[in-house]
């Protein structure tokens, strides 16, 4: 079960510099980060080996896309949450990755400021349902 009070994050994007980018944000944020991959197949590696709370993944990678990685991650851990990324805004990978399991689908091109917005807001909302989960 996922550590939300403190989440550790895996940054997966095949571009060296934006799993910079997304560490740093995401250092100044207040988070952790357990590890980088940088394609589907080294995702689902490290997922195994570090067990993040929270995976933060790009869509096009080499090797297998941050959709295929997140269903091979999801059947070892249903409950992970993630949050897919891209440049793309095509309806069909957002509803791809929704309907996968993906937390939300986040665009590369918004600010860090929106992303840290929407993980934090999605990180409450997923307290919110453990609480009422754990609730009599």
């Amino acid at each position: 079960m996922a550590n939300l009070n403190a989440p550790k994050f895996l940054l997966v994007d095949d571009e060296p510099h934006l799993r910079q980018f997304m560490a740093s944000t995401l250092k100044t944020a207040g988070y952790t980060i357990a590890g980088e991959a940088e394609d589907g197949v080294d995702a689902i590696e490290k997922f195994l080996e570090l067990k993040p709370d929270v995976v933060l993944m790009d869509l096009d990678m080499p090797r297998k896309s941050g959709y295929e990685a997140l269903r091979e991650i999801r059947k070892h851990e249903p409950g992970v949450i993630a949050f897919m990324l891209s440049a793309s805004k095509q309806m069909s990978d957002i509803s791809d990755c929704l309907k996968e399991g993906a937390a939300s689908f986040l665009s590369k091109t918004d600010a860090a400021k929106a992303i840290i917005a929407n993980i934090e807001r999605l990180i409450f909302c997923e307290k919110q349902k453990l609480r009422e989960a754990q609730s009599p």
